[in-house]
């Protein structure tokens, strides 16, 4: 089964080197299960578990927002996830800035969503593949 809606703007290739970049510097095996899920778009939200009939509601169960869990809520809002969310943000933002991807909401969703970075976005960015854009 497919879903478009988070793989949306991969277009023809995706740069792996980037893509798998932070996957390859994880040290615990809960992190890269998790970031593979990402990458694969296998996040399981209560959104998916209610489509299946496994909940009974697709309201997040792990914040007070009263929103439905969807890969966006779980992975930009969530406040229950907000300290594990942090860090990374830290790491991912200097490259997002770097291939000039602008506000959050800018972002293909293939990016937002799954964390992966098509090579025509690199390749409109400008940068080149051995530059150091952590770097900047």
């Amino acid at each position: 089964h497919r879903r478009p809606r988070l793989f949306a703007g991969i277009g023809g290739s995706i740069h792996k080197g980037l893509t798998l970049a932070y996957l390859h510097t994880c040290t615990a095996e809960l992190d890269k299960s998790i970031l593979r899920g990402a990458l694969t778009g296998a996040i399981w939200t209560a959104v998916r578990a209610n489509e299946r009939g496994l909940r009974p509601t697709r309201v997040c169960p792990y914040c007070d927002k009263q929103e439905p869990e969807d890969e966006e809520h779980l992975l930009w809002r969530c406040t229950a996830w907000k300290a594990k969310r942090e860090p990374l943000i830290a790491e991912i933002m200097p490259l997002a800035k770097a291939l000039k991807l602008g506000s959050l909401r800018e972002w293909p969703p293939c990016v937002r969503l799954c964390g992966i970075i098509p090579d025509s976005v690199v390749l409109a960015s400008g940068i080149g593949e051995g530059e150091r854009w952590r770097k900047r």
